[in-house]
């Protein structure tokens, strides 16, 4: 039988022996015991003791292993010719790394878990984002398909889909185009009433909760009460001449239409020509000039 290990070479594995153990020993209860001191201080719970104090005692002894090696390397300890100091290096070495690797580690965790989290929260908005886009794309289509025919029931499914997306989904709430488009939807399913109800709640959410309108959303709502004055004026031209009802009903145009030019005033220029507004031009002569 070959004898791998020579008689010189034996002190040295007695020696290594007596290192590992004592990394082991000493790791394992500075593990525990940092542990435990995270434990007393509320700075983590219990989940399930025995799985948790086996964390702790390997946690420890890995740590240990690392600081030994890294601090001086295995050859330095078996050159100190001190039995007794040598002792006193490893116990003490493993024991603080031991309890440190209990406060070192769940940082460590817990910012690489945060990392993660981070990746995945990236992740679900690009992929929700994505299919936003293209229900975006969808309901666009619907809508353009609806008003180009004009028909009853392309423009009902039109009309439901997309006030089920702005209902369901702020991305769509806070759309210009999509609101537009409903408005014009229930403009021409007759239901004009319902075409200026919807923008309005459009403008409320723009105005209202957004408090300090970026520069796009000041054009969005110039364009959501210009469109509002466009049906209260479709509104007018159902009403007799000279009635209250009639009257009424321009001025709530006239308002509408300030406020859109309040807001980008080349409407003006677009409230001269725009074939909508020609009963207002006529019945209210100097408010364009």
């Amino acid at each position: 039988m070959i004898d791998f290990i020579t008689p010189e070479q034996k002190p040295m594995v007695v020696q290594l022996i007596v290192v590992c153990v004592t990394i082991l020993l000493f790791g394992a209860f500075g593990g525990v015991s940092g542990g435990l001191y995270r434990y007393k201080c509320n700075h983590m719970p219990f989940i399930n003791k025995k799985r948790d104090f086996f964390i702790f005692a390997f946690s420890g002894i890995a740590c240990a292993f690392g600081v030994i090696v890294l601090c001086s390397g295995i050859g330095s300890i078996f050159s100190k010719s001190d039995i007794f100091s040598q002792g006193l290096y490893l116990i003490g070495i493993s024991l603080v790394s031991g309890f440190f690797a209990m406060r070192l580690l769940p940082c460590l965790g817990n910012r690489l878990e945060k990392q993660i989290n981070d990746i995945n929260i990236k992740a679900e908005e690009a992929s929700r984002l994505g299919h936003d886009a293209m229900t975006y794309q969808h309901l666009l289509s619907i809508a353009e398909m609806a008003l180009s025919t004009k028909k009853t029931t392309e423009l009902d499914d039109a009309t439901a889909q997309l006030q089920n997306a702005v209902n369901k989904n702020d991305y769509f709430a806070m759309d210009r185009t999509i609101n537009i488009y409903l408005g014009r939807l229930y403009r021409w399913n007759g239901n004009l009433n319902d075409a200026i109800y919807s923008l309005r709640k459009f403008i409320e959410k723009i105005e209202i909760l957004k408090r300090s309108p970026r520069h796009g959303d000041c054009e969005a709502v110039a364009a959501a009460y210009f469109n509002i004055a466009c049906y209260h004026v479709e509104k007018a031209k159902k009403c007799g001449a000279g009635s209250d009802e009639r009257v009424r009903l321009l001025s709530e145009a006239k308002a509408a239409l300030s406020e859109s030019i309040k807001r980008k005033n080349s409407y003006r220029d677009d409230a001269l020509v725009d074939n909508d507004l020609e009963l207002f031009r006529q019945e209210c002569p100097d408010f364009l000039g």
